[in-house]
């Protein structure tokens, strides 16, 4: 068995057309050891190191629920990102889930 899975997060957020699906990977464990803001923070630490290298994002986690059944984290808060004199907080809703092949 591998050491990690990888997870799909479907991202929507309150700027305009932006909506997306995102892979990373995470110990295979994840679901079954981690609350739902830690699998979030998982998510928060690649958008950070992938998807935004050059700016300071944030998630401020407003509410987060898992669902073992379904192996899901469905979550929602605001993205901060911090850009010189562009910082701003960005409303955002997550799932997250095991990628389907």
């Amino acid at each position: 068995m591998s050491d990690t899975i990888t997870l799909t997060a479907t991202m929507m957020n309150a700027r305009r057309d932006a909506e997306g699906s995102y892979d990373f990977e995470a110990p295979a464990d994840t679901f079954e050891t981690r609350t739902p803001v830690q699998i979030v923070k998982l998510f928060a630490e690649y958008v950070d190191a992938q998807i935004f290298p050059d700016d300071v994002i944030d998630f401020e986690v407003n509410g987060a629920f898992k669902n073992l059944e379904h192996r899901v984290v469905t979550a929602m808060g605001q993205m901060i990102v911090h850009r010189g004199r562009h910082d701003g907080a960005i409303p955002f809703m997550v799932m997250i889930s095991e990628k389907k092949d």
